[in-house]
Order: structure tokens, then C-alpha cells, then sequence
């Protein structure tokens, strides 16, 4: 038989157990835990404000975010000639043209026109670049090579052959060394009014501009055009001496320059510009 100390010391035992539970279940002790702070989303125009301000998209992707911010202005990114993938017609159709040449001797069945591949990525160059792929005919093509042998015979006049355009440039190399040879043995002739001489002359003339502007020709409507363009006197007088130097083209020397100063009673403009060196030159 269990003794009855044994007894009293289990229940004892039992009720300490049952005494912690109940304290840790009902802690009376405040929580010290912080709540959760839910986040605002974020507005559409916000995030389209940010991206305006910083000139950075965010596309949500951190590779996608790089490539599309490589360039600031995508439109340029786009039309840039290094985005041109397309070949040109010269480069795509040069070796069909060259095995439609009957002299070329070349069976139907080996020519490129027959690669169906080939085929469509030639229609879609036409429609891209050529003309001739929107222009209507009576001629009823039952397949695509009979088509493109059609295209080529057009293409093949409007194009030049590799050996025309070789031709070509040796015949520029050789007169460009006959026109170097030509300005070698040829004197020299009056020097060329430049860009540097009209900076420094419009900044000396001024308000006097007008005395000078008749002696190169210009009439009064030409010179009250000019007036109403500027209100800066340099400037004024540096559009008479540009239009006067688009007008004249190789003429626009500066011994004609000196000579309109010398008419105008500016002689003194003339030997600060152009020194005597450049007058005995002109002369």
C-alpha cells in the first residue's frame, strides 16, 4: 500500500506543475511587442514624377531597368545608324543578279531564288527599300523565284556591278590626281575670306557695317532685311559679310574685302584685319 506521505508529496508535485502553467498561460506582465506599421502603396503618378525627376525609369527588373535607361532619349537610341540592321539592296541581291546574268551559266535550280529562305527575307527587304514591291503589273507569277528573277532583271539596271562601281573609283582617285597636279602647277590666286577674318572684321566695323554693306553690292531692302533680323551691331555685321560670302561662293576673296574698305574710307579696318601682307598678297 502507497503510505499517505507518498501521497501528499504527489499532489504537492502536481500542483507546482499546474501553478506555473496557469502563470505563464496568463502572464500579467504588459507586452512590449511594437505593432506592425502597414506600408502605403504607392501611387502610379508618383513613381512616374520620380522617374521624370531622376531621368531613370524603374522597369521593376534591375536588367531591364539597365537596358532600357541606357540611353536617356530612346526615340534617338532608336533612329541611331549603329540600330540599322537591315542590308542594303546592293548587298543582299549582288550575288542573285550576278547568277542571273546569262553569262554567268548558272542552272535554275542552284541560284539563291530558289532558297525559299531566302526568298522571304528578299520580300521584306522590297517592301522595305525598293519601289518596285508596290508597284502593280499585268504579269500573273505563279512562284516566288519567277517573281524575284523579275525584281533582279529591274534591280540589275538601277544598280551598278561591283566591277562599274571598282571602275568608278579609280577613275575619281585618277582625276583627283590630275586636279592635284592641275593646283600645283597653277599660281596661286587671291586668298579665300575665312571664317576667322569675318569674326575679327564684324567686330571692327561695328555700327559701320552700313558704309561698307552698299560697296558689296547690297541694296537698301538687303540691309534693312539684316537691321530687322538683330538688334547687336557684330551680329549684323557679320550676317552682311556671311551672306555676302554665300552669295559670291569662291569670289568672296579678301581682295575684294579690302577693296569695299578702301571705298568705304575704312582703310584703317583693312591694315588691322589683314596687315600688309595680306594686302600685297591681293594685290
Amino acid at each position: 500500500m502507497v503510505s499517505s506521505q507518498r501521497v501528499v508529496t504527489a499532489f504537492k508535485s502536481d500542483f507546482v506543475v499546474l501553478s506555473w502553467c496557469k502563470f505563464v498561460l496568463t502572464d500579467p506582465r504588459p507586452k512590449t511587442e511594437t505593432p506592425l506599421k502597414k506600408s502605403r502603396k504607392r501611387a502610379m503618378g508618383e513613381d512616374i514624377k520620380e522617374a521624370e525627376d531622376s531621368k531613370r525609369v524603374n522597369m521593376g527588373s534591375a536588367e531591364l531597368t539597365k537596358l532600357w535607361n541606357l540611353c536617356p532619349d530612346n526615340m534617338e537610341a532608336c533612329s541611331n545608324a549603329e540600330r540599322e540592321f537591315l542590308p542594303s539592296l546592293e548587298e543582299f541581291f549582288e550575288e542573285a543578279i550576278e547568277q542571273s546574268d546569262p553569262e554567268a551559266m548558272v542552272e535554275d535550280e542552284y541560284k539563291v531564288v530558289q532558297n525559299p529562305n531566302f526568298g522571304f527575307r528578299a520580300l521584306r527587304l522590297l517592301a522595305c527599300r525598293s519601289p518596285h514591291f508596290f508597284q502593280p503589273t499585268n504579269n500573273q507569277f505563279k512562284t516566288l523565284p519567277s517573281y524575284l528573277e523579275n525584281i533582279l532583271s529591274k534591280l540589275a539596271k538601277e544598280l551598278p556591278s561591283p566591277s562599274e562601281e571598282l571602275k568608278t573609283d579609280t577613275d575619281m582617285a585618277e582625276n583627283e590626281e590630275l586636279l592635284d597636279e592641275k593646283k600645283a602647277d597653277s599660281p596661286q590666286g587671291p586668298p579665300p575670306l575665312t571664317q576667322e577674318h569675318i569674326d575679327i572684321l564684324a567686330e571692327k566695323l561695328g555700327a559701320d557695317w552700313k558704309k561698307m554693306a552698299p560697296h558689296l553690292d547690297f541694296k537698301g531692302a538687303e540691309i534693312t532685311a539684316i537691321e530687322g533680323d538683330s538688334n547687336e551691331m557684330n551680329t549684323q555685321a557679320t550676317q552682311l559679310l556671311v551672306t555676302w560670302q554665300d552669295r559670291e561662293g569662291p569670289q568672296a576673296t579678301v581682295d575684294i574685302i579690302i577693296a569695299a574698305l578702301e571705298d568705304a574710307g575704312m582703310q584703317e579696318i583693312s591694315d588691322v584685319v589683314f596687315g600688309e601682307g595680306e594686302e600685297s598678297s591681293s594685290s
